[in-house]
């Protein structure tokens, strides 16, 4: 064979060597940047869990000032599920969800981002 033709041939196995290895570089870049996104998303999911956790100690709390049938709260309870009862009676293919708002929080009589009236709510 020819000295030519074996340079060749070096130079063809040369250029797919760099072309593989250019190919796990970018597959390296690749991982790295997936272990970063996967470690944000470990992250907030961990925030996520810590939310979920705290809210559902204050839910607690509040489905058992609510349904406490001392003092007060009795009369709460009676008037919340009375209006539930109400509304239910008139719609009843929608579900209910009842949302307890601090009344200090409403803005001009507006509630977040204008979806909530403060005339719409009932006051206990």
């Amino acid at each position: 064979m020819d000295n030519k033709i074996l340079w060749h041939i070096i130079d063809d196995l040369r250029n797919d060597v760099n072309c593989h290895i250019d190919t796990i570089t970018d597959m390296d870049a690749e991982i790295d940047k997936l272990q970063a996104e996967n470690k944000d998303l470990v992250s907030a999911c961990n925030m996520l869990r810590e939310d979920y956790k705290s809210v559902e100690v204050h839910c607690d709390r509040l489905v058992k000032q609510v349904s406490s049938n001392r003092g007060s709260n009795s009369n709460t309870h009676t008037h919340i599920t009375k209006e539930v009862n109400d509304y239910m009676n008139h719609h009843p293919e929608h579900e209910v969800r009842l949302y307890i708002l601090p009344t200090k929080s409403f803005k001009d009589g507006l509630y977040d981002d204008d979806y909530i009236c403060f005339d719409d709510g009932i006051e206990v």
